[in-house]
Parts: structure tokens; sequence; C-alpha cells
């Protein structure tokens, strides 16, 4: 099965796709939300997390979804609290899961062994001076300062897309620093030049964050300074991957960029 979130119309598609060739709808969802960003699965197939922006009372946050039957996800319960102002991303690891914090631009370490009572058990945030906020023609946030923007886990290490702080490692179980679920710790942090890498006029950061072997692969998401995330006509745009050598975990360094068309 394939899980398709909207950026419009708040809604959660299943398909069936054991013929990949011809996917088939077979459920859908629907929720008090504008943007669904963000959907992952445990391993075991059991428990969905699902993330929320742009709901019209405020409580965005996750959803935590029966999937037992893959076909027909249900509502198990959800976590607002003190993320009522969006989650972006989220990723799931054991039975914690790490989400972005859209109104401060922190990571919220979220543990759900009991999915009906989710609680928090940490916060971690780069200490940036220069937050400014601004808001797209909807009125939605767009922080070109502190926000941290994805997060993908492995091996007891975090890796954030931290948009103008750049690619940010803690230590989430380790033991590199002696960090936890619990107690993130900093491990290291690449930052670049935006300014330097796109000139003036663009709202420029780092996106979504990807570890495979002794590498990170780090995009870059660049847009207008003004613009109409649905507007149908077409958004200038800009972006780099960053190719991050991570084989000295403590001191990551770019080993090679590559430019999207």
């Amino acid at each position: 099965y394939a899980y398709a979130t909207s950026v419009m119309s708040g809604k959660l598609w299943v398909y069936d796709i054991t013929n990949p060739s011809a996917p088939a709808k077979v459920d859908s969802l629907s929720f008090h939300a504008r943007i669904l960003n963000d959907i992952s699965i445990t391993p075991d197939g059991k428990i969905g997390v699902l993330s929320r922006e742009g709901a019209s009372n405020r409580k965005n946050g996750i959803v935590f979804l029966d999937t037992s039957d893959l076909a027909h996800p249900k509502v198990l319960s959800e976590y607002t609290e003190g993320v009522t102002g969006g989650v972006h991303s989220a990723f799931i690891d054991d039975r914690h899961v790490y989400l972005t914090d859209d109104a401060t631009g922190s990571l919220r370490v979220i543990n759900f062994e009991d999915p009906k009572r989710p609680k928090e058990v940490a916060r971690w945030q780069v200490e940036t001076a220069n937050v400014m906020s601004l808001k797209t023609p909807q009125g939605d946030p767009y922080v070109p300062g502190r926000y941290l923007h994805d997060v993908y886990v492995k091996d007891g290490l975090i890796y954030m897309g931290y948009w103008r702080d750049g690619l940010v490692i803690l230590d989430v179980g380790n033991g590199i620093k002696g960090g936890s679920p619990n107690a993130p710790k900093l491990v290291s942090q690449l930052r670049f030049n935006y300014h330097e890498l796109y000139g003036p006029g663009w709202l420029a950061g780092a996106h979504s964050v990807f570890r495979y072997k002794n590498y990170v692969f780090l995009g870059d998401e660049v847009f207008p300074a003004q613009f109409d995330i649905a507007s149908r006509e077409r958004i200038p745009v800009k972006g780099v991957v960053h190719v991050v050598d991570v084989s000295k975990i403590e001191q990551p360094k770019e080993a090679a960029i590559y430019e999207v068309p």
C-alpha cells in the first residue's frame, strides 16, 4: 500500500499498489488541516504518524493512526500540546517520533509506547539570534531564521535540515555524546552561506536530509521572497543538493554539490 497526503485539501489517500502499473484507491481520510505534509508508519506496520499544518482551529500537531489494517487506517489519537503551530516533518524511530515544531523552530521528541497517550520527552533547538518571521501571501509563517525543516534518524543519530543553520547532527542514543531520546546531545553542525549560493532576494535554506553509508544528502529549498504556494502560475525556484561526508561524524564536510535544473 501507498499512503499519499495532500497540500490543500487535508486528505490522506490509501492506494493498493500490488500492481504498481495500476494503483487503486481503497480508502481516504479527511482531517482538520490545510496541509498534511508528512506520513510515516512503524516498521511493524501497526502505527502511522501524520503531520498537520494550517488548521483553522490552530490544533495542528500530529495524528496517530491504527494501521494494523493497512488498507483502512483509523485515527487512534492526536498530539497537539506545544506544537499547535504546525508540524512540517516527523520521523518514527522505535517508539519515539522526532518532529519539527513550526512555531519555535525546535525539535520535539514524543514517546508513544502507549499511542493513545503520547507524551513529549525532549526538546532541542539551535540558538539563533536573528530569527525574523515572514509570511507568504496566504498568511502562512515562513521563517528564514531558526526553522527546522526535516529530520532523519539512523543508528542513534538524528540528521536535521535546519534551514539557515544548515545540517545539524544530534546523538539520540548512539552513545558518541551520551545522548538519548530523552536528552539529545549536539554532535556537529555544518553551515552554508546561502546568500553566496543564491544571491539577494531569495528565501533559502536546508530542506530535506537523508543519510546513506558515509554521506548525508542535504537538499536546499529556494523560493522568491514573495510567492503564492496555491498559484497555478509557475513559481521560479532554485536549489542544490549538498553531498556531505560524515565518515568523521564530528567533522562533517561538503564532498560534492549537485545543482538541480
